[in-house]
C-alpha cells in the first residue's frame, strides 16, 4: 500500500484494471502502469515475463515501476523513459518546425546514444536546457 502522506500528497487518484487474455496459447505475465499528469501528459511503465514469477517478485517489480513512473510525473516530465527516443525521432522528422520541444525529468542512456548517432549521421543537434522551476530538461532540435 502506498502512503500518500510520505509522497507529499494528500490524495492520489487511482484506478486498477484486471485485464485477462482469453487465448490459452499465450503464456506470459505482464504488468502495465499508466499515469496522467495534471497537464494531460500520459506516461507509462511495463514489464513482462515468459517465466512464472512469485507474488513477492511482482510486488517488488510493481513498486519499482510505480516509483519510476511517479518520479517522472512528480519531476514534470511529459515523456517517459521508454518512449523518449520515439519523440526525439518525431522531432527529427519535423525539421521544418522549430517549435517542437519536449520536457523530460532525466535522459535515458538510450536517448543520449540517440543524440550522438543523430549528430554523427545527420549533423543535426538537439539543445538540452535545464529549467529553474522544476528538475526538468527541455529538449529541442536546433
Amino acid at each position: 500500500e502506498i502512503n500518500n502522506e510520505i509522497l507529499g500528497f494528500s490524495q492520489i487518484n487511482q484506478r486498477f484494471f484486471n485485464l485477462k487474455i482469453l487465448n490459452k496459447n499465450i503464456f506470459f505475465q505482464t504488468v502495465s502502469l499508466i499515469g496522467e499528469s495534471s497537464t494531460g501528459c500520459l506516461l507509462g511503465n511495463d514489464y513482462s515475463s515468459i517465466l512464472k514469477k512469485s507474488i513477492t517478485f511482482w510486488k517488488k517489480k510493481i513498486n519499482h515501476l510505480f516509483l519510476s513512473l511517479f518520479n517522472d510525473l512528480y519531476d514534470g516530465s511529459c515523456v517517459d523513459g521508454q518512449t523518449q527516443t520515439l519523440f526525439f525521432f518525431r522531432m527529427l522528422c519535423l525539421t521544418n518546425s522549430n517549435q517542437s520541444e519536449v520536457c523530460v525529468a532525466k535522459l535515458t542512456l538510450n536517448s543520449i546514444q540517440f543524440f550522438r548517432d543523430v549528430k554523427k549521421f545527420t549533423g543535426f543537434l538537439f539543445s538540452i536546457r535545464s529549467t529553474l522551476e522544476k528538475k526538468v530538461l527541455k529538449i529541442k532540435l536546433i
